[in-house]
């Protein structure tokens, strides 16, 4: 029953985003219904990491090979990196899947603040 693993996983998704929004500058803000999840990725003064119109600037693209080189397949639309696993995950799966997000959002802030 997707619905309702989804809605029991809610409050796990909510967590380990906030405590992304805590622990990395890049990240202005999360959000998240059931399973499915929104990073808001910023540069220094608050501004979007990339405009959608932008060329990708090169902390983007590093973030997406620290993604990939995690393990991590993302819907990225920078300033927007979506979070959306599959609704058969474990909770444990999930928090795996968001300590290697962590991983690969430390390349951005290095790059970005040094």
């Amino acid at each position: 029953d997707f619905p309702s693993k989804a809605k029991a996983l809610q409050p796990v998704m909510v967590e380990e985003l906030q405590e992304l929004v805590d622990k990395h500058r890049c990240v202005k803000q999360a959000r998240a219904i059931g399973l499915f999840g929104c990073l808001d990725l910023q540069r220094r003064h608050g501004r979007l990491v990339q405009r959608l119109e932008e060329a990708s600037p090169e902390a983007v693209r590093e973030l997406r090979l620290a993604l990939r080189s995690n393990g991590l397949l993302a819907l990225f639309r920078p300033p927007l990196l979506h979070c959306a696993p599959p609704l058969v995950i474990t909770e444990e799966e999930l928090r795996d899947g968001f300590r290697r997000l962590s991983k690969a959002l430390e390349v951005m802030d290095r790059k970005i603040w040094g």
